[in-house]
């Protein structure tokens, strides 16, 4: 399931990551394995010996037209138990388990199986899967929009909005949050591939993309609209944060302690392969490298400006102003 979800969102990034010349083999889609299983019978209720998952429909595939949530279809189902049933929604927990699963809306599908007091909340059309660990949480909002939270224990994933997607797997203690409309956020595996701990991915915007894993202690964040950030490429401790629009980018990782900030549209901040390196740039269509080495800072000021430090021991460049330029190695 989780492969499907992710297939969705690889194209839109990877063609991100090419439009702007860098990261492309970072987000480059890997096969994943899935098991697709076809919606379950509706269960008999009459047998109070029954310990397999449970879900709240009729075999009928849910409908994809969204219903506004607040009101209309709902299935719920609590440790194995359905409390309400809809034909147009389903609802699936596991006996024994102490998880809840809620879904609103035609179309809406909440699956909180195979996981230890887990819950699983689909609204207005979204699918929401919390499972493999204990404590999983995931909730989607929106029809087109996933949720996925799992691999692991105390992961929550949370997204808001269409064609949108949060996943937060492979570890413990990730966080994915996304508001807004096609895009994406992975925090401790991306697409599927990789794994860590205590990662947070953020994304405020539309069409845009935060990925923070492979490592551990990582955060990517986006303010803005078609734009990513990425410190999901190995290492611990990286933070990655845009603010801003139009193919802004920020990249750290590669290392331990790298640090990547945007602030403005079309611009680009890396801060890569090596550790304890920060790249920050304040304006538009503007590159900051600080990359190739430790303790390296790039800084730009301005606009249509580059800044590239790149010392196998440390440097500092910066570049103030408009149409400025300065490099160390």
């Amino acid at each position: 399931m989780a492969a499907m979800g992710h297939a969705k969102y690889i194209g839109r990034i990877g063609a991100l990551a090419v439009a702007l010349g860098i990261g492309a083999g970072v987000v480059a889609a890997a096969a994943v394995p899935c098991v697709a299983s076809g919606k379950p019978s509706k269960p008999d209720t009459s047998s109070s010996t029954d310990t397999s998952s449970t879900t709240s429909t009729s075999t009928a595939a849910p409908s994809a037209k969204p219903s506004g949530g607040s009101g209309g279809a709902v299935s719920i189902s609590v440790n194995g138990v359905v409390r309400k049933d809809s034909p147009t929604t389903e609802a699936i927990t596991t006996s024994g388990e102490r998880s809840r699963a809620v879904a609103r809306g035609d179309g809406s599908y909440a699956d909180a199986t195979n996981c230890i007091q887990c819950t699983a909340t689909a609204t207005d059309g979204g699918r929401a899967t919390a499972t493999g660990g204990t404590n999983n949480q995931a909730s989607a909002t929106g029809p087109g929009s996933t949720a996925y939270a799992g691999g692991g224990d105390n992961n929550t994933a949370t997204v808001s909005g269409t064609h949108s997607g949060a996943f937060a797997e492979y570890g413990d203690n990730n966080t994915a949050t996304v508001s807004g409309d096609n895009s994406s956020a992975f925090a401790g595996a991306v697409y599927g591939v990789g794994n860590g701990n205590n990662n947070t991915a953020t994304v405020t915007g539309n069409n845009s993309s935060a990925q923070a894993g492979n490592g551990n202690d990582n955060t990517a964040t986006v303010t803005g609209n078609n734009s990513q950030a990425n410190s999901a490429i190995g290492g611990d401790s990286n933070t990655a944060t845009v603010t801003g629009n139009n193919n802004s980018f920020a990249q750290a990782g590669g290392g331990d302690n790298n640090t990547a900030t945007v602030e403005g549209d079309g611009s680009l901040a890396s801060a890569f392969l090596g550790d304890n390196n920060t790249a920050t740039v304040r304006g538009d269509n503007s590159r900051a490298f600080a990359e190739l080495g430790d303790n390296n800072t790039a800084t730009i000021d301005g606009n249509n400006s580059q800044a590239s430090a790149t010392a196998p021991l440390g440097c500092t460049a910066e570049a103030n102003g408009d149409n400025a330029s300065d490099s160390c190695s």
